[in-house]
């Protein structure tokens, strides 16, 4: 079956919140978007019986649902990459297993994908906490539409959460989404056939309105190891992968602001008021020890809240 649009969603020990993505998909109208679901569970612990059960409901009146359950259970870029490839249809969007639409969405969808034809689009998500009350109300922003590559993925990269993501399957490369594997950035791997390839004419839009709540699980990582590990692994592979010269430009330059932010007393000490460990960034130099132990000390509540004005006063000079 080719379809318009393949939703993808990777599942684990999340059940219930998968429940409601489900719901939040087959109960709004599609806008005459033909679209499948692909469900992979990996090998998940909890009882997915009342999924399973709504999933024959649903395909056996015709609604276009594939779900596979893992023997055993593989890493997360392996299962990314596996239910991407479960889908037939012209795009995929990935949603995460905890995430849900907003009413309407496929509005947008079907404007993106019927309308434009876009090569990719990026949304603002609004975080919403594991009982789906809004934790910050989702950003709207001026629609940005980049028709070259080199502006897209300067300005859109560092943006591309699994969960608000939608992009033409063509773009679905094996080689490259393996080439990925261990930072668990792998999915953003539909980035390489466009930087790779000469003709830098693209359409890549980040829409004025959100369309998916992104729910904010309890973390169950250090999350200094994703931005000081999973990042900079994940754009060195990257780095290795990427042919074009122009291109190349481009991600030396990421690389470069990545270090330069992870570097920034302001950046850690940010961290550090979110309950990051001192011991968690590392050390890899005296000036990055320096820094750290000025972020852990404006990081104090009292310290902080006093630094705070005179920033804001110095600020406006």
């Amino acid at each position: 079956m080719n379809c318009d649009l393949s939703i993808c969603i990777p599942s684990l020990n999340r059940a219930n919140y998968l429940a409601e993505a489900l719901h939040s998909i087959v109960e709004q109208d599609h806008y005459g978007l033909d679209i499948e679901i692909c469900i992979s569970n990996n090998a998940s612990d909890e009882d997915y019986r009342e999924v399973e059960d709504f999933i024959c409901n649903y395909t056996s009146n015709n609604y276009h649902i594939k779900y596979v359950k893992q023997g055993e259970r593989i890493s997360l870029d392996e299962h990314m990459h596996y239910v991407a490839n479960m889908a037939s249809g012209e795009y995929i969007y990935y949603l995460g297993d905890d995430d849900y639409f907003y009413d309407d969405a496929f509005k947008t969808l079907f404007e993106l994908i019927k309308v434009d034809g876009v090569d990719i689009a990026i949304f603002n998500g609004t975080p919403v906490d594991a009982d789906g009350h809004t934790i910050s109300s989702g950003r709207e922003c001026e629609l940005r539409r980049f028709t070259d590559i080199d502006n897209a993925f300067l300005n859109l990269k560092g943006k591309s959460t699994f969960g608000a993501v939608l992009f033409k399957r063509d773009y679905l490369n094996d080689e490259y989404f393996s080439s990925l594997y261990g930072g668990c950035h792998a999915y953003t791997s539909f980035w390489l056939p466009l930087l790779n390839r000469d003709n830098r004419h693209v359409l890549i839009v980040m829409p004025k309105d959100p369309v998916v709540y992104l729910r904010m699980a309890v973390k169950n990582y250090k999350v200094a190891a994703v931005y000081y590990h999973s990042i900079p692994y994940h754009l060195q592979s990257f780095r290795h992968l990427v042919v074009n010269k122009d291109s190349l430009v481009l991600v030396n330059k990421i690389i470069k602001q990545v270090e330069t932010r992870n570097g920034s007393i302001k950046f850690m000490c940010s961290l550090m008021r979110k309950d990051v460990l001192f011991s968690d960034i590392p050390t890899i130099s005296i000036s990055m020890y320096i820094k750290k132990c000025i972020a852990y000390l404006l990081s104090i509540n009292f310290i902080y809240s006093k630094a705070k004005v005179v920033y804001g006063l110095l600020t406006k000079f």
